[in-house]
């Protein structure tokens, strides 16, 4: 992000602000504080700036609670149902897909309320949750062990690549493997059995198939695969830890979306209010530029390091998010019989 653009994010404008509080605004005056429950310190520390300018807009206060994924932070929700202290919950598209259906924990967004909403890539906002940054999935290879760029995604099918692949179960990214290899196939989520067909064909390439971000990581610090099927956001660290490693940005790339959802605590106005204030182009691109992450606000630059990389809005692979979730048990229950063995 520029000098210029750091400078209008830290002193936004009081009355675009305004506006945006006032279409939302908090019930009561008093208690004025939220509670976010989000992921460990990478994230707090991208969301800790962004809060204090949300309080010091509109006074506001915003705590913070972690989680150490999604799904745990599922579990974490539905123990304190009787009188949850979390207000709004970041979480994945997949985990808000099956958290959605329970409307007695989870308020809907007051969408027409929100103006910030028709400012964000369509399709990544629904009534039961706002997308705050997207992602392509790519292949992330270590540039030591393979030295030809991998340049499409049937690639990953060739010999050279035997034992050499780390791939998420279908517990990561919600089967995104399972389906993007039926919609090179010609399948789509209606029609899986082209991937299932075609991630038989890959096994003998899969060194390991993975069931957390760290484990991909460590896998391909440590040399154990070569490339990994993972969000871009994790080069970064990867590189960090001077591991000489790329991304291959292929096509078709499978979106997916880390999203925020209220709970219902009696603050929905004032939670609402944040997720809105999330969605502004300036804010937006100010979380996006510090998490490496893609932008949703169509009018928020995306990241040097993502330019390449991030399809162009409307082009990545979106799926029926509610057919994948009713299907993930029995996918998963083929994938470990017919595949994982």
């Amino acid at each position: 992000m520029t000098k210029s653009a750091v400078g209008k994010f830290k002193s936004a404008a009081v009355a675009a602000v305004a506006l945006a509080v006032c279409a939302v605004a908090p019930a009561k005056a008093q208690d004025k504080q939220i509670t976010i429950m989000l992921w460990g310190t990478v994230w707090q520390s991208s969301f800790k700036e962004i809060s204090e300018n949300f309080t010091k807009d509109t006074g506001i206060k915003v705590a913070v609670e972690t989680q150490t994924s999604a799904p745990e932070g599922l579990v974490k929700l539905q123990a304190m149902r009787a009188k949850p202290s979390v207000d709004v919950w970041f979480t994945t598209l997949s985990v808000a897909s099956r958290a959605a259906v329970d409307n007695t924990l989870f308020a809907e967004l007051p969408l027409a309320k929100m103006d910030n909403v028709p400012q964000v890539i369509p399709g990544s906002t629904t009534k039961d949750w706002a997308a705050i940054a997207a992602f392509p999935l790519v292949m992330l290879y270590r540039t030591d062990m393979i030295q030809q760029p991998l340049n499409s995604w049937e690639d990953l099918w060739k010999p050279a690549y035997k034992n050499k692949l780390a791939m998420p179960n279908m517990a990561m990214y919600q089967a995104r493997m399972l389906l993007l290899s039926a919609t090179l196939s010609g399948g789509n989520e209606r029609n899986i059995d082209p991937g299932f067909e075609k991630l038989k064909a890959l096994k003998p390439n899969v060194a390991m198939f993975y069931s957390s971000d760290a484990q991909a990581r460590q896998a391909l610090a440590q040399g154990e695969v070569a490339a990994v099927f993972a969000p871009p956001m994790q080069l970064r660290w990867l590189n960090e830890q001077g591991v000489p490693a790329k991304a291959a940005a292929l096509r078709p790339a499978p979106l997916e979306f880390d999203v925020a959802m209220l709970v219902k605590t009696g603050k929905e106005d004032m939670g609402a209010a944040y997720v809105n204030y999330l969605l502004r182009k300036d804010v937006n691109e100010f979380m996006a530029q510090k998490r490496n992450i893609g932008p949703v606000n169509v009018g928020a630059k995306v990241p040097d390091s993502l330019a390449d990389i991030m399809p162009p809005a409307g082009q990545g692979l979106l799926y029926d998010e509610n057919l994948v979730n009713a299907s993930v048990p029995a996918w998963t229950e083929r994938f470990n019989r017919e595949i994982a063995k």
